[in-house]
């Protein structure tokens, strides 16, 4: 992903959601999520505005549209906000990965990488987000 957004990046910018043409990783497109980066008040605050299908089927609930904190369950809020904002003070992709909670067991492994997308190339106004699970046979997904 991160050849991909290097390659659609205007000279010596950062790319935005405009140069994405969702085709050229239709593979991936369901475990990616697209969040809005809102200033309001002098704070921060991110919005999922499109969430992957797999991603809704992993997570087993539905969070497009929500602000980050009412989307995630509170114990989880706090690290993938930090992993945001960090996205947003060094401009670099940031890597994690963390046991997630899931409707069917206690927890699945999520990793993530947070890419920063700026519409003028300088103010990173939404993330991309791409979200890998490792194989895991006890986890039952429901049927598209």
């Amino acid at each position: 992903m991160q050849a991909y957004l290097d390659k659609v990046a205007p000279e010596g910018k950062l790319p935005g959601r405009q140069h994405i043409d969702p085709l050229e990783f239709r593979e991936f497109m369901s475990f990616i999520n697209l969040v809005d980066v809102e200033r309001v008040d002098g704070d921060v605050r991110f919005r999922y505005r499109l969430v992957g299908e797999e991603q809704t089927r992993r997570s087993g609930r539905e969070i497009t549209g929500k602000l980050l904190k009412d989307a995630l369950v509170p114990a989880l809020v706090p690290r993938v906000r930090s992993n945001m904002m960090k996205v947003l003070m060094t401009r670099k992709a940031v890597f994690d990965s963390f046991p997630m909670p899931h409707p069917d067991r206690e927890f699945i492994v999520s990793q993530r990488m947070y890419y920063p997308l700026a519409g003028d190339g300088e103010t990173i106004d939404m993330l991309l987000t791409l979200h890998g699970y490792e194989p895991d046979p006890v986890v039952k997904l429901p049927e598209p």
